[in-house]
């Protein structure tokens, strides 16, 4: 529930409506965490990010299942799966701020610690530049997100 951006889960509900399901845009609040107060750090990283993950996967499920108790909002919920789906694939991005952050970045502090320092530093330093270049990034790599995406339907059952 603290993600829950009130404007942003407005426009997510909204903008689909209003396109007839061609564009939709929203976001979410992100939500720190300081992995010190795990007993096993690196554990406890890899369990948050699997459980944000995680929650894409059972909106997925749940979609599908909803579809078949409500025929008349099978739309509303292929959408909202099909949301969900994208924004795993999304939220693989190894970029501050998505759950693949919190994933490769535990595996990168593994096998080189200099070079996740690097990136982290990069990141810090380059917040603009990323921010610029996201949305361009992100629709290059429409292909390899809507074959995750795709995939993660399969799984969940559509």
């Amino acid at each position: 529930l603290s993600h829950i951006d009130p404007i942003g889960t407005l426009f997510l509900i909204l903008t689909p409506i209003i396109s007839f399901g061609n564009f939709i845009i929203g976001w979410t609040r992100y939500v720190d965490f300081d992995p010190n107060y795990f007993k096993n750090r690196d554990l406890g990283e890899l369990l948050v990010s699997i459980s944000g993950l995680g929650s894409f996967f059972v909106v997925i499920f749940l979609s599908k299942i909803l579809v078949s108790l409500f025929l008349n909002l099978a739309f509303v919920f292929q959408t909202l799966a099909f949301m969900s789906a994208f924004l795993f694939a999304l939220n693989l991005l190894p970029l501050k701020g998505f759950d693949g952050y919190v994933f490769w970045s535990l595996i990168l502090r593994k096998i080189n610690k200099s070079l996740f320092y690097k990136w982290e530093d990069f990141q810090y330093r380059n917040q603009p530049l990323i921010l610029l270049l996201f949305f361009p990034s992100v629709y290059l790599l429409l292909p390899v997100l809507g074959y995750i995406a795709k995939f993660m339907m399969t799984l969940g059952g559509w």
